[in-house]
């Protein structure tokens, strides 16, 4: 495993896919090899075709609300971190562990999270539109206030979920519903009819 230190926002990733040095000395990829250097805030750099972003970089003007360059966090280690208001638009995070992170007001629009792990993250006032969460550990996750439309649940842990006063889209409302581990005060919460 490598490891990638996010200038701006202090975090340490562990990422199987490359390493990326700190601010100022260029990045590194797993070969060892300098890519690119560094270009203001924003780390760049190409690894098999793809460019990959530091979350510094995930505030670039965007049209249908997915960033221009792919945002790649598989595998990425982020758990108890504070990702308040960031803009995580189009994002890979399979296997990401976000648990217990600060996820308020942020914005996942067209991320890609199967099998991502966000037990207890707090996604309050969160924009979760067009999201795959299929196989995804979302228990004791907090949706409060949160827009969810266009987003799938399948197979995920939703077990001791909140989501006080979220809006679902009614589409959502029976993929939700149809998920066994919604259960109790959050199936009240989200909509669901029955048991």
């Amino acid at each position: 495993m490598y490891s990638e230190v996010c200038a701006e926002l202090s975090l340490r990733c562990t990422c199987a896919a490359y390493y990326c040095t700190t601010p100022g000395q260029g990045i590194v990829s797993t070969f060892g090899k300098l890519v690119r250097s560094q270009v203001a805030s924003s780390v760049y750099f190409a690894a098999r075709s793809v460019v990959f972003l530091s979350l510094s970089a995930a505030l670039l003007p965007q049209a249908n609300a997915v960033s221009d360059k792919v945002l790649d966090l598989r595998r990425c280690d982020y758990s108890g971190k504070d990702l308040s208001g960031k803009t995580l638009a189009g994002a890979l995070l399979s296997d990401t562990d976000m648990s217990n992170t600060n996820l308020r007001e942020a914005v996942l629009t067209k991320s890609y999270g199967v099998g991502a792990i966000l037990s207890g993250a707090d996604l309050t006032n969160a924009v979760v539109d067009r999201v795959d969460f299929s196989r995804a550990k979302l228990n004791g996750a907090k949706f409060v206030n949160a827009v969810v439309t266009g987003t799938t649940f399948e197979g995920a842990d939703l077990s001791e979920s909140v989501w006080e006063d979220a809006l679902i889209g009614n589409e959502d409302v029976k993929r939700l519903c149809s998920n066994p581990t919604l259960t109790g005060e959050s199936r009240f919460q989200v909509g669901c009819r029955g048991k």
